[in-house]
């Protein structure tokens, strides 16, 4: 039987979340369907489960290969789709029994429709509800919160695979915003909405490229809504051409975005708390949507650093960003430092490490 929906998963070591990613899809209520998933060279045993999990169920497509990266296994997920109607699932993910569908319902009722999502339940690294995620619905309004952000949530997405494709697929210049990207393009070009209905438990944890790679998805975010302010003025797109992410200054970066200096800064500061990059976030004007991350790297950097008059002005600034939250994150910084340093020494950080005293 021809399946009438394949789902695309891309897995990259989800060994502890991949079963019931599989198990959600494999139990929908639409069971005319294929899975169709990549492993893209994982090395933490999720390929052997996968294989393990394909022996039980031939609606199971499996492929192994490589490490090649989120991007080109989405696309290459989207080329190897038999079906024209596709379904977005992630490896952590949890996809409720009805989703399918629904989403299939809705899909042949509206032609005109190329991408559609679901509202979002979240749950924690255990798989504990913690709450929901409220999507717009209704596809002029979608349409417009897509400007703000990403309205449409990747794993809970239905796809019109011709349009995608024809749109160009995903795109590697955007790379940990590669979704927002292709959902800005795909409402170029056809109506982009979601259901009122909760379609998947999406799992929060530190592990997730929101937490990993925040700034670069903040960055080609910004970039994302450019190019598609200048597509939709009729001029032409100059990440066309762009092969790979663009570094913070490149032309096209700086021309476009002009928050790049400040995410390079940000970037640098996570890794070295060098002079130079923290009086940039000492100094920036920043949106409301970059105060968190400015924030936490303001007080991360002060705990690397000798304390000095730059780190107090860069404590006054982490301060005004919000007090509330300022406790919220010197706590877990300060905490996450005193662990290292007991997993380093085997014993308790030595006392000029606390942080009370330090400051």
């Amino acid at each position: 039987m021809i399946p009438e929906v394949t789902v695309m998963m891309p897995v990259y070591n989800a060994r502890q979340y991949v079963r019931a990613a599989v198990d959600s899809i494999l139990s929908q209520t639409l069971a005319n369907l294929k899975l169709l998933i990549i492993d893209d060279g994982s090395d933490d045993g999720s390929a052997e489960l996968l294989l393990e999990l394909a022996r039980t169920d031939s609606r199971i497509e499996l492929i192994r290969r490589g490490r090649m990266g989120q991007v080109e296994t989405r696309n290459e997920l989207l080329q190897r789709a038999q079906t024209e109607l596709v379904a977005c699932a992630d490896a952590d993910d949890i996809s409720l029994p009805t989703r399918l569908a629904d989403q299939l319902a809705m899909m042949k009722r509206d032609c005109d429709l190329v991408v559609l999502g679901t509202q979002l339940r979240t749950m924690d690294a255990s798989g504990h509800i913690r709450g929901h995620m409220t999507r717009q619905t209704g596809a002029q309004d979608v349409r417009k919160a897509l400007l703000r952000g990403a309205a449409i949530s990747q794993p809970s997405s239905m796809l019109r695979r011709s349009a995608i494709m024809a749109a160009g697929g995903y795109r590697k210049c955007y790379e940990h915003a590669e979704d927002y990207d292709m959902l800005l393009r795909a409402a170029e070009v056809g109506k982009v909405d979601n259901t009122d209905r909760v379609g998947i438990q999406y799992r929060v944890h530190e592990q997730s490229v929101s937490h990993r790679h925040a700034i670069r998805q903040m960055a080609s975010a910004d970039l994302a809504r450019a190019t598609h302010a200048l597509r939709t003025a009729g001029e032409p797109d100059p990440t066309a051409s762009l092969l790979d992410v663009p570094a913070y200054d490149h032309p096209v970066m700086k021309a476009l975005v002009p928050s790049s200096a400040l995410y390079a800064a940000l970037e640098m500061v996570r890794t070295c708390p060098q002079e130079g990059p923290l009086q940039e976030l000492v100094a920036a004007t920043i949106t409301r949507r970059q105060q968190r991350h400015v924030q936490r790297a303001l007080i991360d950097a002060v705990h690397q650093r000798e304390f000095d008059a730059l780190s107090a002005r860069a404590l006054l600034r982490a301060l005004a960003l919000g007090p509330g939250r300022f406790i919220r994150s010197y706590r877990t910084v300060a905490g996450t430092r005193e662990r290292a340093a007991i997993d380093a020494q085997g014993s308790r950080p030595p006392e000029s490490f606390t942080p009370t005293q330090r400051h």
